[in-house]
């Protein structure tokens, strides 16, 4: 199953069948990228207890095509929440240094490249998000597949889905800030060296009158 925020889901295929979809996607992909994190089940059975049990199989009341779709909506959600905390982890951690010597010293570094790469790609991260699956919400099919309510909380429950998808909007806040001073800090810095070239250019033209 393909989901339109990135994750792809798939039952019963053999790993280069799997590698071999993969590079056809990513030869389709705009703007293709490795793949990212995997939520792998190795295999699933009946039984009355849904859910994993001790050797990390999944029970499932029936083995068929509702409640596999339940699975592959949880998998792919927790594989695209992955993906996303693994981003905004490298995004916090290039953002840390700049903010903390500006909290230090009260000054940005002398060479901004590296600073303005690690801000823009904060900002295609949050870009990347804005349209991020919402798994706080109830998938659409379930309101056509009402007995699938329950298999859904409990897989949903066991990913943690929701925890997940809170510290990560957290997260998303705390680049949001981040990025917001330091663009404040680099805009009144380059408001301070035109300040400078403006007085600079004005003594240069009293010298020469003198």
């Amino acid at each position: 199953m393909l989901y339109r925020f990135g994750a792809v889901v798939l039952f019963g295929v053999g790993t280069e069948d799997r590698l071999a979809l993969f590079r056809r996607l990513r030869s389709d992909a705009p703007a293709p990228e490795e793949p990212g994190d995997a939520a792998d089940l190795r295999r699933a059975k009946e039984g009355e207890a849904e859910g994993a049990d001790a050797s990390g199989a999944l029970i499932l009341r029936a083995l068929d095509v509702p409640s596999f779709r339940v699975v592959a909506e949880v998998l792919a959600r927790s594989a695209t929440l992955a993906y996303y905390e693994s981003h905004l982890a490298v995004v916090l951690a290039d953002l840390e240094s700049p903010i903390v010597r500006l909290r230090l010293e009260g000054r940005l570094p002398a060479r901004t490249r590296g600073l303005l790469r690690s801000v823009g790609e904060a900002l295609d991260t949050e870009m990347r998000m804005v349209g991020r699956v919402e798994v706080s919400e109830k998938p659409e099919f379930l309101w056509d597949e009402p007995s699938q309510d329950r298999l859904y909380a409990k897989l949903a429950d066991e990913y943690e889905l929701t925890d997940r998808d809170r510290a990560l909007s957290r997260k998303l806040d705390l680049v949001t800030r981040s990025v917001s001073i330091l663009m404040e800090a680099l805009s009144a810095r380059r408001s301070l060296h035109v300040e400078w070239a403006i007085f600079a250019l004005i003594l240069a033209e009293i010298i020469l009158l003198v």
